[in-house]
């Protein structure tokens, strides 16, 4: 069985002609599917994400080139609202590990 295509941080930000910290933010706010994290294949942490996000990406750079903000582009059919799965507080920090309790007191 064959391993299914995967489409990095980078392909996405060239696709778009954007950095890769516009990519990931453009995902936070929801205008791109949120891509599944990896630890361990190499040093640092690696994103997949899905097939059609470098087309998306690329949708989203032209609707801005276009001057339509983020609440005009989200209410497009197809454009996926902010789920709970988005939620700053339902996720890991973005840079850096998560802080582990320095006394039995704190847990």
């Amino acid at each position: 069985m064959s391993e299914a295509p995967r489409v990095d941080t980078k392909q996405v930000a060239d696709a778009a002609e954007v950095s890769r910290a516009t990519v990931r933010r453009w995902a936070d706010t929801g205008l791109l599917p949120l891509p599944t994290v990896y630890y361990g294949l190499k040093p640092g942490k690696h994103s997949f994400w899905a097939d059609h996000a470098a087309v998306q990406a690329r949708w989203v750079a032209s609707q801005i080139a276009a001057g339509r903000s983020f609440e005009e582009m989200r209410s497009e059919p197809g454009i996926p609202s902010p789920s709970l799965s988005a939620s700053p507080s339902l996720r890991f920090p973005r840079r850096g590990r998560p802080r582990l309790p320095s006394t039995c007191d704190d847990l």
